[in-house]
């Protein structure tokens, strides 16, 4: 059975009621980081007491890049697309660092990366054009999303996202096979604490949410997101 609470019964549950409201605040900000809680609408939250995901960077060679790009001001996130080896059978082997930016500075990154003399460096690049260079380790520049939910301060995307980008995107598609999704979701619902609202609200933004439920429903995940 869920157990849905509000911020007020929060605020009762797990510290005395008499903290200011800015306390209150972090302290639901700090049990939805630790995975214990997760939100699911403006007022409800859900006890799921789940991993919160955060992505590996000890062997993902984006360090390299992050160092690079340290000094940037604006909103970026770097991964490799080796991350997916978490839930693939058949691993990915070649190295694909993406990096998305705003498609207002997708040039100055480029420039700076080719300055900085880094090879194989696609911008927005077509599925062709990817699999000309599909022998090769590569990075890509791609737009970021506007108001897509990611975590600037490792400088990377939220479950919520990459859950919605690889149902829509077709450049992420490339690296797994479509039959996969249904397991890969099936493995992220049961691991890791899901935030319902910036999912819900980021399929919105990408207007699949409709679409994307009866893909659950259809593989039977329907209500699965934080019930395992």
């Amino acid at each position: 059975m869920n157990t849905y609470l509000s911020k007020v019964e929060l605020y009762n549950k797990y510290e005395k009621n008499d903290m200011s409201s800015r306390t209150k605040d972090m302290l639901i900000k700090k049990l939805i980081e630790d995975g214990i809680i997760t939100k699911i609408c403006n007022n409800q939250y859900k006890i799921v007491n789940k991993r919160k995901y955060h992505i590996y960077r000890e062997y993902d060679n984006t360090k390299d890049l992050i160092n690079l790009l340290k000094e940037i001001r604006y909103d970026y996130i770097i991964y490799n697309i080796t991350f997916l080896n978490e839930w693939l059978n058949q691993l990915i082997g070649k190295n694909t660092i993406f990096i998305e930016v705003d498609k207002k500075y997708v040039n100055s990154i480029y420039e700076l990366l080719v300055d900085n003399e880094y090879k194989n460096v696609l911008v927005n690049p077509s599925i062709q054009e990817i699999e000309k260079y599909s022998l090769s380790d590569l990075i890509i520049i791609k737009p970021l999303y506007s108001r897509s939910p990611i975590n600037r301060k490792e400088k990377s995307f939220t479950l919520e996202k990459i859950i919605v980008d690889l149902f829509v995107d077709d450049i992420l598609k490339k690296y797994y096979s479509t039959s996969e999704l249904p397991w890969i979701y099936k493995q992220m619902f049961k691991e890791y604490a899901i935030d319902e609202y910036s999912l819900n609200t980021y399929l919105t933004r990408r207007r699949i949410k409709e679409k994307f439920y009866e893909f659950l429903k259809t593989n039977d995940l329907e209500n699965k997101i934080n019930d395992w």
